[in-house]
């Protein structure tokens, strides 16, 4: 044990607890990040009593709830800029200074502000990732999107790639947002907006051009078709609105240009009074901006007067000691009749990060950490509770110890030790925050050192001491309960669903597998992502519910690996983005890519898109009216399994039996429930053209079911001139199963 070091941390729930005179916030009404930047300059308990350091930022964008009836005006009194609002929460800015005072408004219900999103690219330690329109899938020949507002919230955008214009060249993309030119003249004066063809191609893409991951999203969601036919997008016919979205893997070239345009922003609508406060880039924005990407594009669909959905393919890991809220709250009333936002599930099911304790018995477990990463957990608990570190190290050092009543809601408290040199110094934060009425959560961090820090699976053996039940939760990215390489990769490991998708009314999509590689231009046989479950399954890192709460997530499944999409142009192509690309297009004077991907980030524009077929069958779908479409036309890929569950959710999403279903000819007699697997239907004006296949009996349905008309093909068609305009049904009836089905289609 000469090599270990043994952290005691006893922890005393301090209920009575109240924030120092210094700070003076209340601190029941703020989150986390926003109570770190209240109490950044208490003094800090511990060995010599050292100071946390100072707050880099000044100001933060958050969201403030206003009781009913308060004036809004009480913001700007306390030097906070609203950017925008819905309801009664409000999007600003706030300085620093000001979050404690504003917090004791008796008119301020709750502050919020959380770590921003980042893109579900892949799973743990990936390699490279993005998005692609799924080859192969069956679309329905009556709804293509058409009129349908498909919007993709997401950074990378290559505009001029041949998926997004239409078959006489010209763009499809209706408006784009990016936050990122520096500029005043965008949405809400943040940024630019793109809202005309000339300044689309003008433009050519977004600011965060070595970034592909939006490019792949809205090429699978909404994509047109390419490669002579062989790939399109799911609503291959929709508007496309996109915002950029700022994410927590944006550049600092890339971050600067934001908080000019912010900056520039505030300084023309309030004078100097604010601006002072965001110079020097000390403004953090945290995950505001990701609904500010969202709205943007329900905007846009309002004032067309369009159903509208919003694919979002990032996320964060839900952790103990986080409020959401707010968020929550504000998201559900961007929902509604013909507005539906989606959310990738996550990638880190193959991470064990979720424990808990049951009252009267001991906990005993090892932690293990990415290299080069501050690892941290999260616990919660209405009982005390004793928590001892063992910590695998390369030279002995001194014991870290933090004292139970050191540990407060208004301070960090922390403690060094250094064995030899500094490059060994190890150092333990704890801090404690009030969750709900009665249960206190706490955040424990170690900041490695170097000779940690090196180690391949450095580790760390606990121990949890409680009368009561403890919950404890580690970090997909840094410290989880399973070692973090291929050796000790689990399979759908629970509570790794991601916040925002799991609230109610967001529809969470995890990923499947149906194909497990794919030929790339050079002619090698590659696979994406690894993946441990048979093909034709939920892959084995999808994320995985039920949420802390024990709520049903997530809510539905799609394919989603090694998945062909648009890649964007001008993103540098390094050799393992090299070994993905599948098909070489040319266009617009240039040459263009498809590439593999595999993740959440994939799966969820599939549905993103089919449920914008089913928006152009029904404008006034609610979240509530998908989910119930999922419940009745899923279909459940592990027999036995019990549906809705936690890995698959309701199943393997259905586009055609759910326009069925819409349709309200799902249960008609002698009309296939699903579409022929190598029948290919062409409509050119009232002529059915019907490839693949050679003798067959066509019969043709209207939407109440009843049979209007019945031929033999001939030479591949079918004259429909004598019916009237509108959505039929087509039963082919060849005698083989893979040509046998129907279909829709609209005269």
């Amino acid at each position: 044990m000469n090599k270990c070091t043994l952290i005691a941390i006893a922890i005393l729930l301090l209920y009575g607890t109240k924030a120092t005179a210094q700070s003076d916030a209340e601190l029941s009404k703020l989150t986390p990040l926003l109570i770190e930047h209240v109490s950044a300059q208490q003094p800090v308990p511990g060995r010599g009593m050292k100071k946390a350091p100072a707050a880099t930022a000044t100001a933060v964008a958050a969201l403030v709830k206003l009781a009913d009836g308060q004036d809004a005006g009480i913001l700007p009194k306390h030097g906070c800029v609203v950017i925008d609002s819905v309801g009664s929460i409000y999007i600003a800015i706030v300085p620093v200074a000001s979050i404690g005072a504003l917090s004791r408004e008796a008119g301020v219900l709750r502050m919020e502000a959380n770590k921003a999103s980042h893109s579900m690219l892949d799973s743990t330690a990936a390699a490279i990732k993005a998005v692609p329109a799924y080859e192969g899938l069956s679309l329905p020949q009556a709804y293509t999107g058409k009129g349908v507002v498909v919007g993709i919230a997401d950074t990378g955008f290559d505009f001029t790639h041949p998926m997004f214009t239409d078959a006489g060249g010209h763009l499809r993309i209706k408006q784009v947002w990016d936050i990122y030119t520096g500029g005043t003249s965008g949405y809400k004066h943040i940024g630019t907006t793109y809202d005309t063809p000339e300044k689309l191609w003008a433009a050519r893409g977004t600011c965060d051009s070595a970034q592909h991951h939006g490019t792949h999203v809205m090429g699978i969601a909404a994509g047109s078709m390419v490669g002579k036919g062989k790939y399109r997008g799911i609503a291959y016919e929709s508007d496309i609105v996109a915002s950029l979205t700022f994410l927590d893997t944006g550049t600092e070239e890339q971050t600067n240009a934001l908080y000019e345009s912010i900056n520039a922003s505030l300084k023309q609508g309030v004078g100097d009074t604010l601006f002072n406060y965001v110079l020097n880039q000390k403004l953090f924005l945290y995950n505001v901006m990701e609904i500010l990407a969202i709205k943007h594009i329900m905007d846009y669909a309002e004032e067309h007067g369009q159903p509208c959905v919003v694919n979002c393919s990032f996320g964060s890991q839900m952790d103990l000691n986080t409020s959401y809220d707010l968020l929550e709250e504000m998201l559900n009333a961007l929902t509604g009749p013909g507005r539906i936002i989606v959310y990738s599930a996550g990638n880190s099911g193959d991470g064990i990060i979720y424990k808990r304790k049951p009252a009267y018995e001991t906990f005993d477990g090892r932690l293990w950490f990415k290299s080069s990463l501050t690892p941290a957990i999260t616990l919660r608990s209405s009982s005390d509770f004793v928590l001892k570190f063992l910590v695998d190290m390369k030279s002995t050092m001194d014991t870290l110890c933090i004292p139970s009543k050191a540990v407060g809601f208004d301070r960090d408290f922390r403690d060094t030790v250094v064995s030899g040199n500094l490059a060994d110094t190890l150092v333990c934060v704890a801090r404690a925050y009030q969750t709900y009425p009665g249960t206190v959560s706490y955040e424990v961090k170690l900041l490695l050192p170097t000779t940690i820090a090196n180690y391949v699976s450095p580790s760390a053996s606990f121990v949890v001491e409680s009368e009561g039940e403890v919950e404890i939760m580690g970090q997909s990215e840094t410290a989880t309960f399973n070692r973090l390489n291929k050796s000790g990769y689990v399979i759908n490991a629970p509570y790794t669903v991601c916040v925002p998708g799991i609230f109610d009314r967001m529809i969470q999509v995890g990923v499947m597998s149906f194909r497990d590689s794919i030929m790339n231009v050079g002619g090698d046989k590659v696979n994406c992502f690894y993946n441990t479950n048979p093909t034709g399954q939920i892959v084995s890192w999808s994320g995985t519910g039920p949420t802390l709460t024990g709520n049903m997530k997530p809510d539905i499944a799609a394919p989603g690996h090694n998945v062909v999409s648009a890649f964007n142009s001008y993103t540098p192509i390094g050799k393992k983005i090299g070994e993905m690309l599948v098909e070489e297009l040319t266009g617009n004077g240039k040459t263009y890519y498809m590439n593999a991907e595999s993740g959440t980030s994939m799966s969820a524009p599939v549905v993103t898109g089919v449920i914008a077929l089913w928006l152009q069958a029904d404008p006034t779908l609610t979240p509530e009216a998908v989910k119930e479409l999922f419940a009745k036309t899923a279909s459940h890929p592990e027999a036995g399994a019990g549906y809705p569950n936690y890995r698959y959710g309701y199943g393997l999403i259905d586009a055609y039996k759910g326009l069925l279903e819409i349709n309200g000819i799902s249960g008609v007699e002698h009309i296939s429930a699903h579409q022929p697997a190598k029948a290919v239907f062409t409509l050119n004006g009232k002529m059915l053209q019907i490839g693949g296949v050679g003798r067959a009996t066509v019969s043709i349905y209207g939407i109440d079911g009843k049979l209007v008309m019945r031929k033999q093909l001939v030479n591949g068609t079918v004259d429909l001139s004598q019916l009237a305009g509108g959505v039929y049904a087509v039963q082919l009836d060849t005698g083989d199963k893979e040509t046998t089905g129907s279909t829709l289609i609209r005269l």
